[in-house]
This record gives structure tokens, C-alpha cells and sequence, in this order.
């Protein structure tokens, strides 16, 4: 009866899901790795690099005891009380044919993989704890918030010399948009532009999550598969040194970025956003001082922005409760709320900025402003009631799920719905209706371009271009926010403690 069908964009993002980053077996150039078995302490998996960087063949590492090679020292053993996911660093070991490495030691589930990296350190020491001090004074008004992005940016351009540093909000949809940006010289801005959710797909958001950052220093460097005694792919997750998604590397080439680093920005548990480096001018490897130290800052800017979100979520939310509690008293102490929605109706409407509310019991309902007339509600109670399990329901184009309804669209074109379920009038239902705008997105490239055709095949590939693009959108209302239907939300629950 209703249209569920699954567009492009879906399928696009569906086929970015099923690549598994984190066995990709395979490391950037960068740097080499080994694995050790957590048990029997035997190097179960090496990169064909190994020799190149730490002196010794992987012929001669594979299976054999780690406590038989040069480079072993007893500090290593500390490794393997590590808890998982956990990190130990050793700087500047000096191994048997003179490379002086930095060691990072990463504790996985039964194993432990040893990352080796020429030792580095940044060429101009890094004023991080006055750096520091400027994060952790978490902004107070949202006319300072702008300013606290800015501060952040401007100290991760300094440590790192990138070209370009950007913060990246994610929105509901896990679509994108730069919201501060600081970059060197005439490369045009991104600044307020959107990306499309399938430029970072779910699998490399949990990937962020897990890990404080995320560096690919050179694009063009060679990558080397990581052999195994066993067969089996190493589990990457938390490798600093793990391959780059050819998916990724195309996506940057076709930025005209040679190099990257990014970190997230984490909101109680939730990816919020990232804190985006591009460099365009060679490869760019930042040293273990110049990495924390930028974590160190991200983290202090994660708290002090998870604090003002919080502070005002709740002054919202004060101020939220007072506006719903006058707005459904009419409703209260009435032999028929249907009959209170004349005097009531545009105020509850208001609540949530839309232009028409319709309540509906059993089989009677009332409209109040601008929506559908009751045979269009009746089909919109219907879907809600009867074929929609959830306790609310959002719709910003009805037309899409109410084909062939032409009451339903014809003189609304958005609903938000909720179900109240109350002992004396059964279920309860509000729905909340909005009329259709043109909006005007405006988007880094044309976000509707995933394929790439050549005289073979067609095959995804990233877009191609990231110079404005303006997408005129008609037949669809404006989206209803995160804050909308949480007042949604709260109606429901004080709406079932009172009727």
C-alpha cells in the first residue's frame, strides 16, 4: 500500500559498508609492523617492509620467538599487560643495523602488533600547554563557539603545518558540513558546504570512533601486504599504519590532496564530528609529539564542547517544559480534547514551528491551521496507527510514502506523528503538518555523482568535483530538527501522564 522503495544514494552507501577497512591486510609505506602472538609470544604476521625499515627478512621473523630477535628488549614484555586497544610507546630504538625507530606497541585481542616508524620529531618545539589552557575553557554563549572552533584549528595548523584544517559536523543524516576552516593561500573555501554521508561511510565512522586519529602521510606512497604464518589477515582496527581504502585515495586525488590527518570529535560516546587536515603541497609525516599532541587538544575541546551543548540543551529543555505545559492546559480536564483544538491547536502547532496540528481518538479527529482534510487524515492515521510500529514517525515528502493518495499531499507536504497510548481513551495520535519549501542546498560537488564510467565497466567511484553545487530542492518541507522532535517526544510523555 505505502512506497518503501530504496534509492540510489542508498545502494551507493550499502556498497561503501561492505568494504572491511580493518582487514584490508595491508599497511602503508610508512612504517612496518609485526604481530605477536599473545600466548606463545611468536610473530604470527610481518610486512614485506620489514627489512627495508628493521633490518631483518621476514623470513626470519615469521614464526619465530620475539624474544630471539635484535630489536627485542624487555621493555617490550610491558606490551602484553597492556589492556586491549591500549598503546605503549617506546621512542628511539636503536636497532642492530643503526635505524634509530620510533616503537608503538597496540594490545589486540590475543595479540599484540609492534608498529616501527623512523624516529621523528617535530623541528619547532610545541607550546602545548598554553595551547591547552585556551581549550579548556569551554565556551559559555553561542556567539562564542565560532571562535572556539577557530582557536582549535588555528593550534592544529600550527603543530602540523597543514595546508587546510577544517571542523566537520555531521548532521542526522551522517551527512556533513564544515562549520570553521583555516587554510594557506588561494585554494578556495569549504567553508558551509555539505558532503554527502557516503564520503564517510558508517564502517570508517566506527573506525574513527575507536581510534584518536587517523594519518595518511602520502597518498602516492607504495603499500605492502602483511604476511602470515597462517594465512589469515591481521585485524587492523587499531593500526596507526593500516592501508588506505582505494576508494579513499581516489577521493583525494581527486581533491588535489597529496596528504591527510584527521581526528574526532567525540560527544558522549557519539561521533559528533571531525577536525579535518588536508595537505596539498608533497607528504606530510607528523612525528608521535606532533599526533598527541594534537589528540591532547581535540580532547580538551571535546569536553569543553560536550559541556556547552549540554548547557544548553538544558536551558532548552527549561525552557521547553514551560511552553508545553500551556500549550496542552486546554486539553486537560475536558470531557473531548477535540474540543479544546479550536482555542488550543496553532499554539501547539507553534511548539514545533509547523503550520497545522491534527488530534485524532478512536475515530474522531480535529484540524487546527494549515494540513490535510479529514479524508487525507484519515489515510495519514491509518499508515500511523495501524501499518507504523514506532511510537513517532517524521515524513518531510508524504508524497513518497502516500502514492496515490492525492488528499494526503495536495495541501500539506511534511508530518511529525506521535501515538500516546492512555488507559481511559486508548491511543491518543497528534500529528503536526508542514507545508512544501524550495530549499537551496548547498553541497561540495554534486552529491548525486558515485559512478565513473570508463570503456569497460561501470564501477563506484568517489566524485570528481568539489567546486560549489547548489541542489534547488521542491516537494519538500523543511526538515523537522533534532530539538523539534524532541518537544514532540516530551508532549507525548506529559500528554500520557495527564490525559
Amino acid at each position: 500500500m505505502f512506497d518503501t522503495s530504496i534509492n540510489h544514494s542508498q545502494v551507493t552507501l550499502a556498497s561503501c559498508e561492505s568494504e572491511k577497512l580493518h582487514l584490508s591486510g595491508r599497511i602503508q609505506g610508512h612504517g612496518a609492523l609485526i604481530v605477536v602472538s599473545d600466548s606463545e609470544r611468536l610473530i604470527t604476521h610481518a610486512s614485506a617492509n620489514c627489512e627495508s625499515v628493521i633490518g631483518c627478512p621476514v623470513s626470519l621473523l615469521l614464526g619465530t620467538s620475539l624474544a630471539s630477535q635484535a630489536f627485542y628488549t624487555p621493555d617490550f614484555e610491558e606490551a602484553f599487560a597492556l589492556p586491549r586497544n591500549e598503546q605503549m610507546f617506546i621512542a628511539n630504538v636503536v636497532t642492530s643495523h643503526g635505524a634509530h625507530l620510533d616503537v608503538t606497541f597496540i594490545r589486540n585481542a590475543g595479540s599484540v602488533l609492534i608498529e616501527w616508524e623512523p624516529a621523528h620529531t617535530s623541528l619547532l618545539p610545541i607550546a602545548i600547554h598554553q595551547m591547552h589552557r585556551t581549550m579548556v575553557r569551554a565556551p559559555s554563549h553561542k556567539d562564542d563557539i565560532n571562535v572556539y572552533h577557530n582557536t582549535l584549528i588555528g593550534h592544529i595548523r600550527q603543530i602540523t603545518g597543514m595546508d587546510r584544517v577544517m571542523v566537520y559536523r555531521f548532521r542526522e543524516d551522517w551527512a556533513g558540513e564544515v562549520v570553521a576552516e583555516s587554510f594557506a593561500g588561494d585554494r578556495g573555501s569549504y567553508m558551509d558546504l555539505r558532503f554527502p554521508a557516503t564520503d564517510i561511510p558508517e564502517i570508517a565512522r566506527k573506525l574513527y570512533v575507536q581510534n584518536p586519529y587517523r594519518m595518511i602521510p602520502d597518498i602516492a606512497a607504495p603499500v605492502f601486504p602483511v604476511l602470515s604464518t597462517g594465512g589469515e589477515p591481521p585485524d587492523l582496527t587499531w593500526s596507526d599504519l593500516r592501508s588506505v581504502s582505494p576508494m579513499h585515495l581516489e577521493y583525494m586525488r581527486n581533491m588535489g590532496v597529496k596528504a591527510s590527518f584527521s581526528l574526532p570529535i567525540v560527544i558522549t560516546g557519539k561521533l559528533w564530528g571531525l577536525v579535518a587536515c588536508h595537505h596539498y603541497d608533497g607528504p606530510n609525516l607528523l612525528g608521535q609529539d606532533q599526533r598527541q599532541a594534537c589528540v591532547t587538544l581535540v580532547t580538551a575541546y571535546s569536553l569543553g564542547l560536550a559541556n556547552y551543548l549540554a548547557s544548553a540543551h538544558l536551558q532548552a529543555l527549561d525552557s521547553m517544559d514551560r511552553r508545553i505545559q500551556v500549550s496542552i492546559q486546554p486539553l486537560v480536564g475536558v470531557s473531548n480534547p477535540l474540543d479544546s483544538l479550536a482555542a488550543s491547536g496553532m499554539a501547539l502547532a507553534g511548539l514545533v514551528n509547523a503550520e497545522g496540528f491534527a488530534m485524532a481518538i478512536d475515530e474522531e479527529a480535529a484540524i487546527s491551521g494549515r494540513g490535510p482534510d479529514l479524508a487525507g487524515l484519515a489515510v495519514i492515521d491509518d499508515w500511523f496507527l495501524n501499518h507504523h510500529d514506532d511510537a513517532s514517525a517524521t515524513l518531510e515528502r508524504m508524497n513518497d510514502v502516500f502514492t496515490g493518495y492525492p488528499e494526503v499531499g495536495s495541501s500539506s507536504c511534511g508530518v511529525l506523528a506521535v501515538k500516546i497510548w492512555t488507559a481511559g481513551r486508548g491511543w491518543l495520535r497528534f500529528y503536526w503538518f508542514r507545508q512544501a519549501e524550495i530549499q537551496h542546498i548547498t553541497w561540495a560537488g554534486n552529491p548525486d555523482k558515485p559512478q565513473a564510467e570508463n570503456a569497460a565497466a561501470t564501477h563506484l567511484s568517489p566524485r570528481r568535483s568539489f567546486e560549489k553545487w547548489v541542489e534547488t530542492r521542491t516537494g519538500y518541507c523543511r526538515e523537522w530538527t533534532a530539538d523539534e522532535k524532541l518537544i514532540a517526544a516530551k508532549i507525548r510523555s506529559t500528554v500520557g501522564r495527564m490525559l
